[in-house]
C-alpha cells in the first residue's frame, strides 16, 4: 500500500503543470514587467553592434550577437552556455547612477554584468518560460562605474534587451 501510495505521488508530480498555471505566471510577469514589456514591443531600431555603447537606462536595445565561438566577449561568461554553439555579444553602460538597475529580455539567455572588471551578482531574478515577449529579468546593483552587459547562450544572433532602473521591492535572484 505505502509502495502504491507512493508510485501515484511520483507520477503525479511528472504530469505537466496545467496551461491556467502557466497563464498565471505570465500574467503576474507582464503585471510586475510592464515597463520593460512595453519598451521591449517599441523597438523600432536597428540592431546595435555588440561593444557598443548604452548611455542611459530606460529603453529597449536589439544588440547584434556573433558566434559564441567568434565573440570577443571582456569576460568568459560566468557559466558555460547551456547549448552547444549559440550567439553572445556584449554592449557598454556609461556610469549610470548608483542603484538598482533591471536587465530583461524576451528570450533565453545568460546575462553577466560585469563592473571593475568583476562580475556583478544579481539581487533579483523573475522569469518564466512560454510568455510572449518576456523569459527573465535580473537586477542587479551597481556603484557608479562604467559597467558591461554581456549575453551568452543566445540561439539567435540578435537579442532584444530592456536596461531600467529596478524597484527597491526586486526579490532575491536565481538565475
Amino acid at each position: 500500500m505505502i509502495r502504491r501510495l507512493i508510485f501515484t505521488i511520483a507520477a503525479v508530480a511528472l504530469l505537466p503543470m496545467p496551461a491556467s498555471a502557466d497563464n498565471a505566471r505570465c500574467a503576474a510577469l507582464g503585471q510586475t514587467l510592464a515597463q520593460e514589456q512595453s519598451l521591449l514591443a517599441a523597438i523600432d531600431a536597428p540592431p546595435v553592434v555588440s561593444g557598443s555603447t548604452l548611455d542611459t537606462p530606460g529603453r529597449a536595445v536589439r544588440l547584434a550577437l556573433q558566434p559564441f565561438a567568434d565573440a570577443p566577449l571582456p569576460k568568459e561568461p560566468e557559466r558555460a552556455p547551456a547549448m552547444t554553439g549559440g550567439h553572445a555579444g556584449y554592449i557598454s553602460v556609461g556610469a549610470p547612477a548608483p542603484g538598482l538597475y533591471r536587465i530583461t529580455v524576451p528570450v533565453d539567455a545568460w546575462i553577466d554584468v560585469i563592473e571593475n572588471n568583476r562580475f556583478v551578482r544579481p539581487v533579483a531574478s523573475e522569469g518564466a518560460r512560454g510568455c510572449d515577449g518576456l523569459r527573465k529579468s535580473l537586477s542587479f546593483r551597481l556603484s557608479g562605474s562604467a559597467a558591461v552587459v554581456q549575453f551568452s547562450g543566445v540561439e539567435s544572433d540578435i537579442v532584444a534587451f530592456a536596461f531600467t532602473q529596478a524597484p527597491a521591492s526586486d526579490r532575491p535572484a536565481r538565475q
